[in-house]
């Protein structure tokens, strides 16, 4: 639940016609919004996306901590947790969480 101060911001290939409450729309690039963003928050960055945004903040070095819902969902085909082209990195688990028939996995990158 938001607090009535929090602003959350939405990064998004699409903006829709409605606009949320608590939400600004940014087109701000990444590598200039999360450093921005690190410096003028009184807590963390939490980036909430898919394989395309998570590759894109990997490859700038701007992530500290990866967490993976693990969802049991036999699909047989799909989008890929990580895109092609998404560089190796190395991340070290660090504890797991079970909510219902959701496992968390928390990993930090081994540079934090």
């Amino acid at each position: 639940m938001n607090s009535p101060m929090q602003i959350n911001r939405l990064l998004s290939l699409r903006v829709p016609g409605n606009r949320l409450r608590h939400m600004l729309f940014t087109g701000e690039s990444i590598d200039r919004l999360i450093p921005r963003l690190q410096q003028t928050s009184e807590g963390k960055v939490w980036i909430v996306g898919g394989g395309l945004l998570v590759q894109s903040v990997l490859k700038l070095q701007l992530l500290d901590e990866l967490q993976i819902a693990l969802i049991p969902a036999i699909l047989g085909e799909g989008i890929p947790l990580f895109p092609a082209g998404t560089a190796p990195e190395n991340l070290t688990l660090t504890h797991t969480e079970r909510m219902g028939q959701i496992v968390m996995l928390h990993y930090q990158t081994l540079r934090s």
